[in-house]
């Protein structure tokens, strides 16, 4: 048999129906899923069949109750605002040390009978070593403390309602 145009452009257009139909046919229908509720229903036979012919359902979507329930929000929330601080700190200035220290004589003036003085040295004039402890000074500086936040945790009610 002779093909013509016609027959051709017909041919075409069956065989894209078909394949269009076989491959809606291939996935489950969504009232046969795993987690379709029991208060949907299938769908009427010219809306599977507007659907495989790329037509748009007239069908509108089921509502459904959404209970009330909590939500949970974590926020961050300004606990102290950064701000500048005066800081004093203990500075060590000059370590502990030993040092050489020279001890003066120890002199004794006596008054003679005759009425005149004399100066006794009762202990000559030593060289000791004596330890300088740790001189410290206290040094104020300003810092700048940064923003402190916590995390907060809050939770409000949505109230129910009905959705599609």
């Amino acid at each position: 048999m002779a093909r013509t145009k016609k027959t051709s452009t017909i041919a075409m257009a069956l065989g894209t129906l078909m394949l269009t139909a076989t491959v809606a046919m291939a996935a489950p229908p969504p009232w046969k899923h795993k987690h379709w509720h029991h208060k949907h229903h299938k769908p009427h036979w010219s809306s599977i069949v507007g659907n495989i012919l790329g037509g748009v359902s007239s069908h509108r979507p089921r509502r459904h109750y959404v209970p009330a329930h909590y939500v949970t929000e974590y926020r961050q929330v300004l606990v102290a605002p950064g701000h500048y601080e005066m800081r004093t700190q203990k500075v060590l200035v000059e370590p502990g040390h030993l040092e050489m220290k020279t001890v003066p004589p120890v002199t004794k003036t006596i008054l003679k009978a005759d009425g005149t003085t004399e100066v006794v040295v009762v202990q000559p004039a030593q060289t000791t070593q004596v330890w300088v402890p740790d001189r410290y000074e206290f040094k104020t500086t300003k810092v700048w403390v940064p923003a402190q936040y916590q995390t907060r945790v809050f939770q409000r009610l949505v109230p129910g309602h009905y959705a599609y």
